[in-house]
């Protein structure tokens, strides 16, 4: 019996059950509570970091607007473009076909938020460009696609920030993953620590975990992914993701688990950040070559 099945009564959709992102296998994995916990994380930190004569400009709510920003990933529209949920959602539900239901979950969750009277006249405008992308076209304002109005070049790239490789994150610590009693604990290259139990989400956890992770090409450590030695866990907060540790006093950092031999070794130092040095004598596949960094 599925855990939210009650007997004489019927599968209920739950907030758990609303994915935002799939894994490799096309599986639904991380749930749009837990994407959205993790933005605000950032968001929290990101606005705290920013100066008053900035910070001043900021709407009312803006941290929980942020998080929110991919509630409209919870509807038929989105939810059934994964084909296990559909497959699993779409006769207990009474959904109809996938194409009936509006699939861009941007201008959805935008009306969604304009029409919540406790957030007054929030200005949700900017949920249409909430992951700064465009359609397909790069230096086009990709609100203009959505809204159908005259195509305006997006000449200083604000709106098209992408590259052509795809990226994944390492966070840095001070050393070792350590197991206790009372569960996980990491120490950070900030000087932070925590302990956690994995399986749980801990927003205290997600906040330092954004603060100690530095955006890397995925190639650099495709290596250690291709490994699957990263904790479970870490998927829960960053996909394509490792834990390294950069030593005190010490140019190293090492993934904390990763094959004997890797194509690129990381290097970090507190005034330059994270760099890399190419390992020759192993090869690597062609399409993880140097292409930008």
């Amino acid at each position: 019996m599925n855990s939210l099945e009650k007997i004489g009564e019927p599968l209920k959709l739950q907030l758990n059950d609303c994915w935002a992102k799939t894994d490799e296998c096309g599986q639904p994995a991380l749930s749009v509570r837990d994407h959205c916990v993790n933005v605000g994380a950032v968001a929290s930190l990101a606005c705290g970091m920013l100066p008053e004569s900035s910070r001043c400009l900021l709407p009312d709510g803006a941290v929980s607007l942020i998080a929110a920003h991919d509630i409209g990933k919870i509807t038929p529209g989105f939810l059934m473009k994964c084909a296990a949920w559909r497959s699993k959602w779409q006769k207990v539900l009474g959904l109809d076909s996938l194409d009936v239901y509006e699939g861009n979950h941007a201008p959805t969750g935008q009306r969604f938020l304009a029409g919540v009277a406790e957030l007054g006249n929030p200005p949700t405008n900017w949920l249409i460009l909430h992951h700064g992308k465009v359609s397909q076209m790069r230096g086009t304002a990709w609100m203009n696609t959505v809204f159908g109005t005259s195509v305006l070049d997006d000449v200083e790239g604000m709106q098209t920030r992408w590259k052509p490789k795809p990226s994944g994150f390492v966070v840095l610590l001070s050393s070792q993953p350590s197991q206790t009693s009372e569960g996980t604990t990491l120490r950070f290259l900030d000087g932070t620590s925590h302990t956690f139990l994995p399986g749980r989400f801990d927003f205290d956890l997600a906040r330092k975990l954004h603060c100690n992770a530095c955006r890397v090409p995925k190639y650099l450590i495709a290596d250690t992914l291709r490994s699957h030695t990263a904790p479970a866990w870490l998927a829960q907060h960053f996909l394509n993701s490792i834990l390294a540790t950069c030593p005190p006093d010490s140019a190293e950092c090492e993934p904390c688990s990763s094959p004997p031999q890797i194509a690129y070794r990381l290097r970090y130092n507190p005034e330059r950040g994270l760099w890399h040095e190419r390992n020759t004598s192993v090869s690597v596949p062609w399409d993880e070559e140097e292409s930008w960094f």
